[in-house]
C-alpha cells in the first residue's frame, strides 16, 4: 500500500502516470523496527489515524494500520519527555526557559532535532526504517521530529492526493476514504474487492485502478461514480456478459481517456464498441484476454470503430493500421460471430515409428503420410457463468457424461507426423 500525491500507477506490464509534479508515496512496510515492536503510544486519544488499532480488510483499517507502524508519536518522533520543553507555551515556561539561548543548548535529559533525526537516519540505528520504506516514510518521521504537533487527523486527510494499496487483502472501500479531500488517485490493485460502493469515492479522483480483484459487474460503480475520473483499470477480475457495456458509457465516465477491462469474460465486441464510442475521451483501452478478442477482426474493427484511439491493447494504433481497416465498421453486421485461434503441439509422444513398418520409397514413390485426428474438449458451464478455463481435456473420452461436466465445445484438427514415403 502507498499513499502519493503523485506518481505512476504500475499494473502488470502496464503504466499510467499520475497527476503533480512531486511524488509523496508511503509505503506499507512489512514489520515494525526492532524498537518500535517495544514501544507503545503514549496517548492513543491524540494520536490521530497514526495510532489507532486497525479494523479488518478495509482500505481505512490498511491507511492506519501503516501510520501506527511508522511510530510518529512514539521516540524519538513526536513528542514527549525528550523534547518537551521545544512545546510548552510560553504561559508555562519558567523566566529561566525565556532567556535566549544557543540552539544546541537544551534542557537536561533533552535530546537536540540533530540528535533525534541522526537515530532515524541511521541505517544501525534501532528506530531506522525498514529496506523497503520510502522517501515518505522518512519524510513523515522527520516531521514529527521537526514538527510532531503537525500529526493530526487534518494534515494526513489532506495532504495525500495518491492511496495504494496493492495484495493488501483488502475487501472493502469503506467511507472514510471520503475524509481524503484532496485524493486523486486510488490503486486497490491485487486484492479481494468483489464490490465497490462508488459513493464512497472521493469526487476527487481521477484515477481508479482495481485491477486483479473479484469485481463481478460494474453496476455497482455506477451509481455516483467520481465526475473527474479520467483512467479506470479492471483489468483480471470477473467482469461476465454483454450487459458490461451498458455501464461503460459517457453518461457515467465523462472524462475517460483510459480504459482497462482486459482479462474478463467479455464476450459481445458489437455491443461494447457502440458504448465506447460514446466516450470521446478515449485514447488507450485494453480488451485483450476476452472471448470478445478472439474474433478474427477484432483489432481491425476496434481501430475503425474508435477513431479516437491512439493505443489498442499496449499497441500503439498507427496511422497505417487506421487506412487499412477504414470502413470495416460500417459491414460490422455482415461479420462472422465466429472466434478465431491457434492450437500449437510442440511435441507429440507415444506414437509407433512409422519408418521401421514401411520401406524407403523409389524416386516415383509410393508416397505415404500418417496423419492423427486429435480432439480437445472445452469443459462449457451450463449456468452461463464466469469460467476459467484453466484445464484442457488433451484426449478424447468416451465415458465422459455430458451431465457431469456439461455441454462439451469441440475443436478438431489434425496432427502430421512429419514422416513421408
Amino acid at each position: 500500500m502507498a499513499l502519493t500525491a503523485c506518481g505512476s500507477c504500475h499494473t502488470g506490464a502496464r503504466t499510467w502516470r499520475g497527476p503533480g509534479p512531486r511524488a509523496r508515496v508511503l509505503e506499507v512496510a512489512g514489520q515494525r523496527s526492532p524498537a518500535a515492536m517495544e514501544a507503545s503510544s503514549e496517548s492513543e486519544s491524540e494520536a490521530g489515524p497514526g495510532t489507532q488499532r486497525p479494523g479488518t480488510g478495509t482500505v481505512s483499517a490498511a491507511v492506519r494500520e501503516h501510520l501506527r507502524k511508522l511510530c510518529l508519536r512514539e521516540f524519538p518522533c513526536g513528542a514527549g519527555s525528550w523534547n518537551k520543553s521545544r512545546f510548552l507555551p510560553q504561559t508555562w515556561r519558567t523566566w529561566r526557559e525565556l532567556v535566549p539561548r544557543e540552539e544546541d543548548v537544551v534542557s537536561p535529559g533533552e535530546e537536540t532535532v540533530e540528535a533525534l533525526l541522526g537515530l532515524v537516519r541511521s541505517p544501525q540505528s534501532p528506530w531506522a526504517l525498514l529496506n523497503d520504506s520510502n522517501s515518505e516514510d522518512s519524510f513523515l518521521r522527520e516531521l514529527a521530529i521537526r514538527n510532531p504537533l503537525m500529526i493530526r487527523d487534518a494534515f494526513f486527510y489532506s495532504y495525500f492526493r495518491s492511496l495504494r494499496m496493492v495484495d493488501k487483502e483488502v475487501t472493502l472501500v469503506d467511507k472514510d476514504l471520503l475524509k481524503f479531500l484532496k485524493l486523486e488517485e486510488l490503486v486497490l490493485s491485487a486484492n479481494r474487492i468483489k464490490e465497490v460502493e462508488a459513493a464512497n469515492l472521493p469526487p476527487t479522483l481521477k484515477v481508479l485502478e482495481l485491477y486483479g480483484n473479484e469485481i463481478s459487474s460494474m453496476e455497482c460503480l455506477c451509481a455516483h461514480p467520481p465526475p473527474r475520473l479520467q483512467h479506470l483499470g479492471l483489468g483480471h477480475n470477473k467482469l461476465l456478459g454483454p450487459s458490461e457495456s451498458l455501464h461503460i458509457t459517457a453518461d457515467h465516465w465523462p472524462n475517460l481517456v483510459s480504459l482497462d477491462l482486459g482479462f474478463n469474460d467479455l464476450t459481445d465486441l458489437q455491443s461494447m464498441l457502440a458504448s465506447l464510442r460514446t466516450l470521446r475521451h478515449l485514447r488507450l483501452l485494453v480488451l485483450q484476454g476476452n472471448p470478445l478478442a478472439l474474433v478474427p477482426y477484432y483489432r481491425g474493427l476496434t481501430v475503425d470503430s474508435l477513431a479516437q484511439l491512439c493505443v489498442l491493447d499496449d499497441i500503439t494504433v498507427s496511422p497505417n493500421e487506421k487506412h487499412l481497416f477504414r470502413g470495416l465498421s460500417l459491414n460490422a453486421d455482415l461479420l462472422a460471430q465466429e472466434a478465431q485461434f491457434v492450437v500449437t503441439i510442440g511435441n507429440v509422444r507415444g506414437l509407433l515409428d512409422t519408418s521401421l513398418l514401411d520401406p524407403e520409397p523409389g524416386p516415383e514413390g509410393p508416397f505415404i503420410t500418417y496423419s492423427y485426428y486429435v480432439t480437445y474438449d472445452f469443459v462449457k458451464d451450463e449456468e452461463g457463468e464466469a469460467n476459467e478455463y484453466t484445464d484442457v481435456l488433451a484426449e478424447v473420452r468416451p465415458g465422459l457424461s455430458p451431465g457431469v461436466w456439461g455441454p462439451l465445445c469441440r475443436l478438431n484438427c489434425f496432427v502430421d507426423s512429419g514422416k513421408s514415403f
